[in-house]
């Protein structure tokens, strides 16, 4: 289904679906129907134009996600005013730079720190602004004229009105700045259009033609790009988002099972380590049962893969190979009936879908969840693109494995030298380049980076190293930015070895350094679980793990033994010291985006000591 603008999704799932419910916060009692979220968008964009909002106004959305987020968003965008969100536990200063940069003329929040620090900083701040909302509930602003609680404003709405919906929405039209997450500058504002992010939802739908999603679980942040791209989607299918905090979010997955899921690679990882949980909690006959059938299924999988080829070169699979590949799918229906059915529904059901974004999935993680059988499929896109821009299809990951898949339909893509900017042929590494109705229009107030980062006749420079294979499916391999010229002078892309020990069981995230320096160490945040179970089967006293030498020493060949797995692996690339952190990545310290990637400049300068410590042993 075609659609014009961000508005006309909503306008035409509430004709289509009146009576789903559209959005919920888990309690029946405040669930939204498609009907009643359009008749509110409508009412609020009256009281925001009776406020004064107009067209071109900005309107910063500092707010974690809650069932009216979207339509608070959505009131704004239809008056043609400009949306300027972010996750409002994010740092302060970032905040301030982001709502200062934009020129926003009113704010909406639920974080009472942030109303605060504004009117501490900017005594005229209050009388400024042209609409302050606090979405709170404590009474701490209830005798501020200025501040204008949710609740209050919602008492005259009724869900049997009709509110005035004739709003002009051109596909052209700016409706959003997105800040980007700032991994390793301060954060640009891109400036995105209506039918760029309608585009997407349509592609979306494209790419999951026949499939129905029921209920949408999501804990990604909608104040990213990715994020609001598949919720809009869920929108246009009538589906229902139940928005929950990452806190208990596992649980809420096994009591939901919803058919819809968008996570971000740190979080699909987490769910991958609860699997080898339970299945590290079971008797020593049923870990070696599994091994088993699971090397089993890795040389099938392989096997199959072989076939696709065969299939895609036009060679029809006939005789012994269609035989085998008849009974290798016989014999992966056998597996997956005895014992990998069990493991995928401790968390979801065989009809849920796995959308993967914000950043490429470790390959061990991929593998793990084609072996169980847990259908998925990945996007690549960043800001600039409005979030998505190429997709894979369920059936790519099985077939073309460890790709983003291919570019969107309207989109056009080449991968070019980064020095000469002439195009490179397929398999070749170099920068990969993107144009279609997705890309940013430019950065606000940032004319310098704009003409940086779009060429003039409006290719988007991403600032990514790729490789597209001869049919256009796209492999990401890291950020222009994040190769490691070591003293030797080898070039290493970190992500794709952060990606390897990552895949070990006692990591959750890692950070790869060694700029300028003779070999390559690591910052690792380990699964504290997995450490202390460890400790417990080896009789080790279970101190602080970077004083754990024979944990470290374990550690490294752990991981080093995964690294050398890799694909195109070099003997350099091997991990010669780790420095085990106490803490997580969070978003709380500064250290991941609100989209959960990690800011690796951040990372280097908060330890800064411990890095330089690990080069001089």
């Amino acid at each position: 289904m075609g659609y014009c603008s961000v508005f006309d999704i909503w306008k035409k799932a509430s004709e289509k679906f009146p009576e789903n419910v559209a959005l919920s916060d888990g309690n029946s009692y405040n669930d939204i129907t498609f009907l009643t979220a359009f008749r509110e968008i409508c009412y609020l964009a009256e009281k925001f134009k009776n406020f004064g909002i107009e067209k071109g106004d900005k309107v910063c959305i500092f707010a974690e996600n809650f069932p009216h987020w979207l339509l608070l968003e959505q009131a704004t965008i239809c008056l043609g005013a400009i949306s300027v969100a972010k996750n409002s536990k994010i740092g302060i200063l970032e905040l301030n730079y982001v709502f200062n940069n934009s020129d926003s003329s009113s704010l909406i929040t639920d974080n009472p720190d942030i109303i605060d620090y504004f009117m501490e900083n900017y005594p005229n701040f209050l009388s400024k602004m042209k609409m302050i909302i606090y979405t709170g509930q404590d009474e701490k602003y209830r005798k501020n004229e200025k501040i204008i609680y949710f609740s209050n404003l919602m008492l005259n709405f009724n869900k049997n009105t009709e509110y005035f919906s004739d709003y002009d929405n051109k596909p052209d039209d700016i409706c959003y700045i997105y800040y980007t997450s700032g991994t390793s500058s301060m954060p640009k504002g891109a400036v995105l259009v209506n039918y760029g992010m309608a585009y997407q939802v349509e592609e979306i739908e494209r790419v999951l033609d026949g499939e129905h999603p029921k209920i949408f679980l999501e804990t990604f942040p909608l104040a990213s790009a990715g994020g609001k791209t598949f919720n809009l989607y869920a929108i246009s299918m009538g589906c229902k988002i139940i928005y929950t905090p990452y806190a208990g979010f596992f649980e809420k997955l096994q009591e939901i099972r919803p058919s819809l899921l968008h996570f971000a690679p740190k979080i699909v990882m987490t769910l991958l380590g609860k699997y080898y949980a339970y299945i590290n909690s079971k008797n020593v006959f049923y870990r070696n049962w599994f091994k088993l059938n699971y090397s089993i299924s890795m040389r099938i999988m392989k096997l199959q893969r072989k076939f696709y080829a065969k299939r895609k070169a036009n060679t029809k699979a006939k005789g012994l190979d269609g035989l085998c590949e008849k009974f290798l799918s016989s014999l992966r229906k056998i597996q997956d009936k005895i014992i990998y059915k069990k493991i995928r529904n401790l968390y979801i059901n065989d009809e849920t879908v796995l959308a993967i974004g914000s950043a490429s999935l470790a390959n061990k993680a991929e593998d793990f969840f084609s072996i169980i059988g847990i259908r998925f499929l990945q996007a690549y896109g960043m800001t600039e693109t409005t979030g998505l821009t190429t997709h894979a299809t369920i059936q790519d990951q099985q077939e073309r494995p460890y790709t983003v898949g291919v570019p969107f339909s309207k989109t056009q893509y080449k991968i070019v030298n980064p020095e000469t900017m002439e195009s490179l042929p397929p398999m070749e590494k170099g920068l990969l380049l993107l144009k279609g109705p997705e890309i940013l229009k430019g950065y606000y107030n940032n004319p310098e980076a704009t003409a940086k980062t779009l060429t003039a006749d409006g290719w988007l420079i991403t600032g990514d190293l790729a490789f597209a294979y001869p049919d256009d499916y796209l492999v990401i391999l890291s950020r222009y930015d994040d190769v490691i010229v070591m003293m030797n002078g080898y070039n290493v892309y970190a992500p794709p070895i952060q990606d390897q020990i990552n895949a070990s069981e006692f990591v959750k995230q890692s950070v790869v350094v060694g700029q300028a320096k003779p070999y390559l160490a690591a910052i690792i945040s380990l699964d504290k679980d997995a450490y202390n179970k460890w400790c417990e089967e080896n009789s080790v006293e279970k101190v602080s793990p970077n004083n754990n030498e024979k944990f470290k020493e374990f550690l490294l060949q752990n991981i080093n033994e995964l690294i050398s797995k890799k694909t195109y692996y070099k003997y350099y690339e091997k991990i010669k010291y780790v420095y085990l952190l106490d803490d997580d990545f969070s978003v709380e310290n500064g250290t991941l985006t609100n989209t959960l990637k990690i800011k690796y400049r951040k990372v280097c300068e908060l330890y800064k000591e411990q890095i330089d410590n690990l080069y001089k042993a």
